[in-house]
């Protein structure tokens, strides 16, 4: 649930969910909703930010691979609430 209707998103704890078996097109098992209208985010929308699809083969080979997949999640999170609170002043 994603909170962007007349305040920024929380800026404290941020949720992620990472998965192996994501793929383009085939985000069934995702329900990422804004919390205000109860809509649906497009896969697009959450991708990066709130979702994580895990190359395994990185995952496996690359020990800061779940470290630097955060790190970009939360830069993303940054960016989005920037533009949240721009848009916000107005």
């Amino acid at each position: 649930v994603v909170d962007h209707n007349k305040c920024v998103a929380e800026t404290k704890v941020q949720h992620l969910f990472f998965d192996g078996d994501l793929r383009e097109g085939r985000a069934h098992c995702l329900d990422v909703r804004d919390l205000h209208s109860g809509e649906a985010l497009a896969p697009a929308e959450a991708e990066g930010v709130f979702v994580h699809r895990v190359d395994l083969y990185r995952a496996c080979v690359d020990a800061e691979y779940f470290v630097k997949a955060l790190e970009e999640c939360e830069r993303k999170m940054t960016q989005r609430s920037l533009r949240a609170q721009g848009a916000m002043r107005g």
